[in-house]
């Protein structure tokens, strides 16, 4: 019994290292999933966003012709359009940066994610290395154990034999 004991303490020390890498791995993969929903939800926003600055900019180009229109100002048709087509392109433009900044948002959370994922793999096999340290640890620490208790063996039967001559120990259990 004596010598089972040392042996579950091992196994327990190595189960409890890989145990710890999983554990380190479900929580990495939660939040590679959480990073991911980010992403969707950001790509989503974005969208929204760029639809917003869609309906705003046809509100806008209304107001401006209706403007423009009104004010009698422009001599010339050519000059009318010219204003609400460099404006139409502006507001492109700030549609194209929303999505656009959406995008690099969505791709940099989906570049954690999988930082996460590679991390997730790492920890399952540091555990399981931990694990084999620990064991390989032990079990030279009771080989050492073994060796300095044959060397307290012989030291002390040549102890009591007085000459140097070895007396072997008597049997135990007679």
């Amino acid at each position: 019994m004596g010598a089972a004991l040392p042996i579950v303490a091992i196994g327990l020390q190595a189960g409890s290292q890989i145990y710890g890498g999983i554990e380190e791995s479900r929580g990495l993969k939660a939040e590679a999933r959480a990073l991911d929903e980010n992403a969707r939800l950001t790509e989503r926003d974005g969208a929204l966003a760029a639809v917003d600055a869609y309906r705003a900019s046809r509100l806008q180009m209304g107001e401006d012709m209706a403007a423009l229109a009104g004010s009698g100002g422009i001599t010339s048709a050519s000059s009318g359009g010219d204003i609400l087509a460099a404006s139409a392109i502006e507001r492109e433009l700030e549609v194209m940066n929303i999505r656009f900044e959406a995008g690099q948002e969505a791709t940099g959370l989906r570049a954690q994610a999988k930082e996460r994922r590679k991390q997730a793999k790492g920890a399952i096999i540091g555990g399981v290395l931990g694990a084999a340290s620990s064991a390989l640890n032990g079990a030279m620490a009771m080989r050492g154990q073994a060796r300095g208790a044959a060397q307290n063996e012989r030291v002390r039967v040549g102890a009591r034999s007085g000459y140097g001559i070895p007396i072997p120990a008597p049997a135990r259990g007679n």
